[in-house]
C-alpha cells in the first residue's frame, strides 16, 4: 500500500512533516513499513527485525507514566469525530508532561527514534497507518485501535513507545461519563 504524500495540508503550507508511507502486508498484518521523508533526507524502514532510520537501528524510550509522556495529534480541533472523541483526547492530553501537535505521520516516526510517547488519532485510513505500525513495533512499541484491538484498517489509532504506557492510555480513552 502506498500514501505517496501523508500531511497533505503539512506538504502545501511548506511544513515538513508529511512524508511517503510505504507498506507490505502478507494477508493478516502489516509486515513491512517505510516512511520516507525526501525534503529532511529522512527514511524509517520498520520490520520484525528491528526500525531503522537512515540505516542505523533506532527504538522507542521507556516511558512507563502519563505524567511523564510527550504526546501528539495531528490537530486536536478538526480531525476527531466529535466530542466525545475530543475529550477522549484532551483527557489523555491534560495528564501528560508534554503535547505537540501537526506532525501528521512524522509523529509515528518521532515515536520510533524515541522523542515522542503517543500518538493519539481517528479518521484514519489503512493507508495512512498500515507502514507506521511495523516502523513503531520494529523499534520496540505498540499501534492498536483505543480498544487495544489492530488497527491496520484505520479508524482509531493509539501508538505509544512503551507497552506499559499503552495500557494506561487504553484505560483513559474508555473512561465511561460514570466514571468521571
Amino acid at each position: 500500500m502506498i500514501d505517496p504524500i501523508d500531511g497533505t495540508r503539512a506538504y502545501i503550507t511548506g511544513i515538513p512533516t508529511w512524508a511517503t508511507l510505504v507498506s507490505l502486508h502478507d494477508g493478516n498484518k502489516p509486515i513491512v513499513g517505510l516512511l520516507d521523508q525526501p525534503y529532511l533526507k529522512e527514511r524509517y524502514v520498520g520490520t520484525a527485525k528491528g526500525t531503522f532510520f537512515n540505516g542505523t537501528k533506532i527504538s522507542t524510550r521507556p516511558c512507563d507514566d502519563i505524567f511523564k509522556a510527550t504526546i501528539s495529534t495531528t490537530d486536536p480541533l478538526q480531525l476527531f469525530n466529535g466530542p466525545v472523541e475530543q475529550d477522549a483526547f484532551f483527557r489523555v492530553a491534560s495528564r501528560a508532561k508534554m503535547m505537540r501537535n501537526g506532525y501528521d505521520s512524522y509523529a509515528y516516526a518521532m515515536i520510533a527514534a524515541g522523542f515522542i510517547d503517543i500518538v493519539i488519532e481517528s479518521g484514519l485510513e489503512p493507508h495512512d497507518i498500515q507502514a507506521l505500525i511495523p516502523i513503531i513495533e520494529g523499534a520496540g512499541g505498540i499501534v492498536t485501535n483505543w480498544q487495544g484491538e489492530p488497527c491496520d484498517k484505520g479508524g482509531q489509532v493509539l501508538a505509544c513507545g512503551d507497552k506499559r504506557l499503552h495500557e494506561e492510555v487504553v484505560k483513559l480513552l474508555n473512561i465511561t461519563t460514570d466514571e468521571l
